[in-house]
């Protein structure tokens, strides 16, 4: 048929040409062949990433106790993909299609290599970065803007429609070195003395009642209530000089009460030239606006899980409480109970924000087949314990806390972080962008004519 006629044609040219239709494969010199093993980096990449994040439902589905990765084992499985990528969009630019000479490579890397050390030099100097693959995530994204920088002046000549992928190569790398700067000279400045348990890490958190000042770095911080719009609770944050006490600025972090996920914290930032700063919600108590605040009335009560077996510890209503163990030997001689019936003391240590400790001990009884609590409560901070049930098949107790309206502040727990130099990352993604849009648009136009 025609098109064997025409195939057969092409085959005799190509081997009159001196060819050899036979031999597909891309040579190791060649453009396509790093295209490819980049193209396999990232698969490679991607599925590290899908495995780790889809962790959580495997162990679900198939019963299994893997461990789920921190972000420090994220990066030290992602950091070595993005130096081999960033060290790949650099080297590409100079390859070329088919096959490339060993001197048109070098003579063309020479000077990206020599301006890549020598920053790589400053900032590892400057920033004080001692990680190894933290150096050379520096060298490679600095290279790649280098690279591509040179390429875009010697090869392409300044061409910016052609330019595209080279442009958003730029950005990447821009992209990548901005990250790690920002991430490795982030400063955390919502420490705390206050213990908040296992799940805050007091070195990254902060409480704030409402009207209470607080020392974040080199401001004053004050939490200055909230306000609901539909599902969204806003948090008004105001960022004071610490030394003037004027006014800076003020951040609204949001919890989004979401019916299907339940709470959801979204961030504010605040953004400089030369940093940011992040402040993030990582626990709060909403007031209750349904009951009128009087002075015998008492909040919903907060239901409060405690392990048995270990000295576990719960933040709430401006106060840490701890349980510290069960008390077997409770006398029942002042309770009005009989022998046979089972008393039980929960041991609760009480801190106050201002440290002011306190000890209580609410009581479980079985009386004729009832469980009847005897609460317990401390007066002057308004609060009353029930201890209302016991789970043996799970090692863990139920306590029941209630607070009085009129002594009940609302609070937050608050991080604030400081990303320095966090604009060169923004950079990088408006260049990146910027260098897509290019690039799709000059396809498109070379599809259309």
């Amino acid at each position: 048929d025609l098109f064997s006629i025409n195939k057969s044609k092409f085959c005799l040219k190509i081997k009159k040409l001196g060819g050899d239709i036979s031999q597909s494969e891309d040579k190791v010199s060649s453009r396509e062949f790093w295209l490819f093993v980049g193209a396999m980096v990232l698969l490679l990449s991607a599925l590290q990433l899908i495995f780790s994040t889809s962790l959580p439902v495997i162990n679900k589905v198939i019963g299994t106790k893997y461990a789920t990765l921190n972000v420090e084992s994220f990066n030290n499985w992602q950091i070595p993909f993005a130096i081999v990528i960033s060290l790949l969009i650099g080297t590409t630019q100079f390859l070329k299609y088919k096959s490339t000479t060993k001197e048109y490579f070098l003579v063309h890397l020479r000077w990206p290599l020599l301006i890549s050390v020598i920053v790589t030099v400053a900032i590892v100097l400057f920033l004080e970065v001692k990680e190894v693959l933290h150096i050379l995530l520096v060298f490679s994204s600095t290279f790649a803007v280098a690279a591509n920088i040179k390429a875009f002046k010697t090869i392409l000549k300044g061409n910016i429609p052609n330019a595209g992928s080279t442009i958003a190569h730029v950005g990447f790398g821009l992209v990548l070195l901005g990250a790690l700067i920002s991430n490795g000279q982030k400063q955390i400045i919502s420490k705390s003395n206050i213990d908040f348990g296992e799940d805050l890490n007091n070195q990254e958190n902060i409480l704030l009642t409402e009207g209470d000042k607080a020392i974040l770095g080199d401001y004053n911080v004050v939490f200055n209530g909230d306000s609901v719009d539909k599902q969204n609770i806003y948090y008004k944050i105001d960022y004071f000089d610490k030394k003037s006490g004027e006014k800076l600025f003020s951040l609204n972090p949001m919890i989004q009460n979401n019916p299907t996920m339940g709470r959801v914290a979204e961030p504010s930032t605040k953004h400089f030239l030369h940093k940011d700063i992040f402040t993030h919600i990582t626990l709060a108590e909403i007031k209750d606006t349904t009951i009128e605040n009087a002075q015998d009335t008492y909040a919903t009560p907060e239901l409060m899980t405690f392990r048995v077996d270990s000295i576990d510890a719960r933040f709430t209503s401006n106060c840490k409480v701890e349980f510290l163990g069960v008390n077997t030997a409770v006398d029942k001689s002042g309770l009005g109970l009989k022998k046979e019936d089972l008393a039980l003391s929960a041991k609760l240590k009480i801190t106050t924000m201002d440290s002011k400790e306190y000890e209580i001990e609410p009581i479980f009884t079985v009386q004729n087949n009832f469980i009847v609590p005897i609460e317990q409560e401390i007066p002057e901070l308004g609060l009353k314990f029930v201890f209302n049930n016991i789970k043996p098949q799970d090692n863990k107790v139920d306590i029941q806390m209630f607070v009085k309206k009129s002594m009940k502040k609302d609070f937050i727990v608050m991080k604030a972080i400081i990303f320095p130099y966090i604009n060169v990352l923004w950079l990088g993604c408006f260049v990146m962008i910027i260098g897509t849009i290019i690039a799709l648009l000059n396809r498109a136009k070379k599809i259309k004519t």
